[in-house]
């Protein structure tokens, strides 16, 4: 009768299954319920008996039912939203074992759910703000809030938000969400891809607060208390929103009277803002231009994969110079975060070592335009059995050359290198790529023609970095050498003298022609 009821209410048209239901008759003597219709209603009671006389104890079947009958949303749509949303449930939670255990009423396209009237009700909140029409367009992710303070939580999300270009991808997702506090659920829409990074971002924002904060009352040493305070709110406004310590500073109490600030925040937040504290109280001025600050590179042209490694580049190079002591700037390299969702870099150090960084990677973060009139460098490793004879030839080539010709300057101020038979060229990609045709012209690797004539290839890669490759072609190498009916050790010294040169982005093949081709 409550099911009749439910489908009733629900505007199911079916006149004859609904009177069925309303008429049904009990026999307590025999255990049985007596249905009266045509074969079609009597087919759908079964189906539905089916689905109803499930279950085994008695207090819970005195359970309240709800049926929800779908709008906009597939059963395959709704269950996934579901699933997402059970997931973030304590594994003992009555409203979880009420979504486990929901039955499909596939001839009247309904869930049925059981459980009590309290965990229905909220259950039903949910699939209110789930099974909308825009909602079908589009994958849903449901996330529930763990910290207590849900405020601090999307004020952090709202300030994630604020740092990123309406055009970002995420942008939209994360501006347009549905919150529902009785449940503590967010509901996100998006891509599959976009849903993921927004899961990933939440985890870092909804950190579980402490149950009891602890107190820190500062007392500012320095005469100019309101120079302090200012000096205090440039470091904060350099951070990210996202931080524990700008959460911390945003809401300090400030008793101008008697000097006094007084912060709460967990134990770890209190050590760092005590230290930084201390530092803003000496106004020195080289004390505070060294300062930590926080700033978003939003990447342009480049990937997130490709600017890390050059930056890791970089750093290596530093950290190799005897010269070089800034131990500062080796730091900040090194704590460059990569959001993926964004394509963006976060970049956190002393506000003079963050310009450094950022205009190492502006280097970089250029268009296929550009890029072809940045200076790059060339590796040319001579193969002919006499190199100082091809050098001579170069040279010869140089003193008769235009100075107005593009590779004239490349050319003229190219370098060799004995121990290792090395040219080392720098011009833009262009210039480069005619300086290689060029020296396959003056430098013959030996009398040998054909296949087995030693070549040299420059592969210019398209999609993968070239520390991917490197590691498949060692792969492939160690496979070779397994194989010991087909060992063919001058395909193995060929891969092993692949050479990746990481500034342009190209790999340097040297051999026979035939297992260069093959490379």
């Amino acid at each position: 009768k409550q099911v009749a009821r439910k489908f009733s209410s629900s505007g199911l048209t079916d006149t004859y299954f609904i009177k069925a239901l309303e008429e049904a008759k009990f026999i307590p003597s025999s255990y049985a319920i007596v249905f009266t219709g045509s074969l079609d209603t009597i087919g759908k009671i079964k189906k539905l008996m089916d689905e109803l006389d499930t279950v085994s104890k008695r207090s819970q079947l005195e359970d309240n039912m709800l049926i929800y009958k779908l709008k906009f949303l597939s059963k395959k749509g709704l269950d996934q939203a579901l699933e997402s949303y059970a997931e973030t449930l304590p594994i003992d939670s009555p409203i979880q074992e009420t979504i486990e255990q929901r039955s499909f009423l596939a001839q009247s396209n309904s869930f049925v759910f059981k459980g009590t009237q309290t965990n229905l009700d909220r259950l039903k909140e949910i699939l209110d703000l789930t099974d909308t029409s825009t909602n079908s367009k589009e994958q849903l992710l449901m996330y529930r809030i763990k910290n207590s303070n849900e405020s601090l939580v999307l004020e952090n999300l709202k300030n994630y938000a604020a740092d990123l270009s309406s055009h970002d991808a995420i942008y939209d997702s994360l501006t347009k969400y549905k919150y529902n506090p009785t449940s503590h659920l967010l509901i996100f829409k998006g891509s599959q891809d976009i849903l993921k990074a927004i899961e990933s971002l939440m985890a870092s924002l909804d950190q579980i607060t402490p149950e009891s904060l602890e107190t820190l009352n500062y007392k500012v040493i320095s005469e100019n208390f309101k120079l302090v305070l200012d000096n205090l709110k440039k470091v904060q406004d350099r951070m990210n929103k996202t931080d524990p310590l700008y959460q911390v500073l945003k809401s300090a109490q400030v008793i101008e009277s008697s000097h006094l600030m007084i912060f709460k925040g967990d134990e770890s937040t209190l050590k760092s803002l005590k230290d930084l504290l201390s530092k803003v109280d000496s106004n020195d001025p080289v004390v505070l231009e060294n300062l930590p600050t926080q700033q978003i590179y939003n990447l342009k042209y480049s990937t997130g994969k490709t600017m890390m490694k050059n930056l890791e580049i970089i750093r290596h190079k530093l950290e190799k110079d005897p010269n070089f002591s800034q131990a500062d700037l080796l730091e900040t390299l090194k704590n460059i975060e990569l959001v993926k969702a964004t394509n963006s870099l976060i970049i956190t150090g002393p506000k003079k070592d963050v310009n450094q960084v950022i205009t190492y990677i502006q280097q970089f973060d250029i268009s296929d335009q550009e890029n072809k009139n940045v200076e790059q460098i060339l590796n040319y490793k001579i193969k002919n059995s006499n190199p100082d004879a091809v050098v001579e030839k170069l040279k010869a080539y140089v003193e008769n050359l235009q100075s107005s010709e593009p590779t004239y300057e490349p050319l003229k101020n190219a370098k060799y290198v004995p121990s290792s038979k090395l040219i080392i060229f720098k011009g833009t990609q262009t210039d480069l790529n005619a300086i290689t045709a060029l020296m396959g012209n003056f430098d013959p690797a030996s009398e040998l023609t054909g296949e087995e004539a030693p070549t040299h290839y420059v592969y210019s890669l398209k999609n993968a970095s070239g520390d991917v490759v490197i590691k498949y072609l060692e792969t492939l190498k160690s496979k070779i050498k397994r194989d010991k009916n087909n060992l063919d050790p001058i395909l193995i010294q060929t891969l092993s003298d692949v050479e990746w040169v990481p500034q342009n982005q190209t790999l340097y093949i040297a051999g026979p022609k035939k297992y260069v081709d093959q490379v």
